[in-house]
């Protein structure tokens, strides 16, 4: 344990804030609970990323509407079960850190939480709050192994997954996750005010054709983790049927609650060696943990290599050659390049917010290999449309396909052709997304 964090488990707390960021959940969130556990009272806040409504450079939004809308759901969710257990949600419209300090001048809040990130926009607000005259404490809140219980120190994060994956599963150690802490009151301030904003229609529709009709929010992934493993016990066929690309019930579906940490990786694991106690494990079940650590290899991935992640050149030295060309990728973004496979799942994302991990692969392929495009420009695309965005994963499956991250096969290309023939072999996803009445929407929401 961090000596910072010895120190601060000895002290009481008259005033704590806990900031939440991407951990919007009550259950398993280490950093709300020591808030809770020592503080007498505590104030739930919620501040939006500096960048929420930046534009790229290319024209569109950063964080687009299906993202926006998503973020809603699981904030108002989160909203309601403080509400219930008697405290709230103050929901900040910036990144105000100024308006932080005057608080924590004017009332003598002396303890701030928040859940640790790995990329450097999240970082810089933690280098901010640590100018505040209060104690900040962080906690790595979104992987499914404490950096702790990591046999090599994150610098010796080895280069290859296999390699990583091996070392962690000799004597590995995944942590309970915890339970929702009693909840202190809310301080005294009266300044503070919180309205509770209803869910607007619009934010709450789904397309008709979505393979991910599901709503934001704590509950509704707890909801859909016992309906996945143990109602429907999908989860005993996840890896025959994870290269799906339609319908609800092809691969499992908890990224985007993931990415808004509505539900912790340790949360998930916990119950996959739940049903295979009851029910038996197979090559499934160990295939979604597998799944899990991917994404903690690309979270300590940026641990280690920080920014690099987002150069040209990525983890090499040279950066591939590219013809940047916007007319030309314009047409992949809108699904309108021909290449009828790339096409309709580059028209699914624009209308849902989401595509399978087979479409995201064979789009990423077809952008930088078929077109020649820089690949970042495609992460920035994905990032402002995927309801799942996490930068470390969405970066770090990039960089996998460019051929410029850790994996030891420099050219990852899917043929689109042969991969619509082996997964849509009666055409029915492309004729779903490519017919007429799936109508393109405008890239600029």
């Amino acid at each position: 344990m961090p000596a910072e964090r010895k120190e601060g488990m000895k002290e009481r707390y008259n005033i704590a804030i806990h900031i939440f960021t991407n951990d919007l959940r009550l259950e398993d969130n280490e950093a709300f609970a020591f808030a809770c556990n020592h503080a007498d009272t505590v104030l739930p806040v919620y501040m939006p990323p500096a960048h929420w409504n930046d534009q790229h450079p290319l024209g569109f939004p950063r964080v687009g509407t299906a993202r926006k809308n998503w973020l809603e759901e699981t904030l108002y969710d989160l909203q309601q079960n403080l509400i219930e257990r008697g405290s709230n949600l103050l929901r900040m419209d910036t990144c105000d850190v100024e308006t932080l300090r005057i608080w924590v001048q004017d009332y003598g809040i002396s303890l701030i939480t928040i859940a640790d990130s790995f990329a450097q926009e999240e970082k810089d607000l933690i280098d901010s709050l640590r100018s505040l005259p209060a104690k900040v404490m962080t906690f790595e809140t979104s992987c499914l192994l404490s950096v702790e219980d990591l046999p090599f120190a994150v610098q010796d994060l080895p280069l290859v997954f296999t390699t990583f994956r091996k070392q962690v599963e000799k004597n590995w150690t995944v942590r309970a996750p915890l339970h929702v802490p009693a909840i202190p009151p809310l301080p005294a301030i009266p300044a503070l005010h919180f309205p509770v904003p209803g869910l607007k229609e619009e934010t709450q529709e789904r397309h008709p054709f979505s393979a991910f009709p599901f709503q934001g929010g704590e509950r509704h992934a707890l909801i859909h983790l016992r309906q996945y493993i143990f109602e429907r016990k999908l989860i005993a066929t996840y890896k025959e049927t994870r290269n799906g690309l339609l319908g609800t019930e092809y691969s499992s579906k908890f990224s985007p609650w993931l990415a808004t940490g509505a539900i912790s990786a340790r949360t998930i694991y916990a119950q996959v060696r739940r049903f295979e106690e009851a029910e038996g494990a197979n090559a499934s079940t160990y295939w979604l943990i597998f799944e899990l650590l991917w994404r903690d290899y690309f979270k300590w991935l940026t641990a280690r290599f920080g920014s690099r992640i987002f150069h040209a050149s990525g983890l090499k030295e040279d950066a591939n050659v590219t013809n940047n060309n916007p007319a030309l990728f314009r047409k992949w973004m809108e699904g309108t390049t021909g290449q009828y496979f790339i096409d309709a799942n580059m028209r699914e994302l624009q209308q849902t917010g989401f595509m399978s991990n087979r479409g995201r692969q064979n789009a990423a392929s077809y952008l930088v290999h078929d077109l020649q495009q820089d690949w970042r420009w495609g992460a920035a695309w994905f990032e402002s449309r995927l309801i799942d965005y996490d930068v470390c994963s969405n970066y770090g499956n990039w960089l996998y396909v460019a051929g410029l991250g850790t994996d030891p096969r420099s050219d990852r290309y899917f043929n689109p052709e042969v991969q619509a023939n082996r997964y849509d072999s009666d055409g029915a996803f492309r004729k779903l997304w490519l017919s007429e009445h799936s109508s393109t929407a405008s890239v600029k929401s």
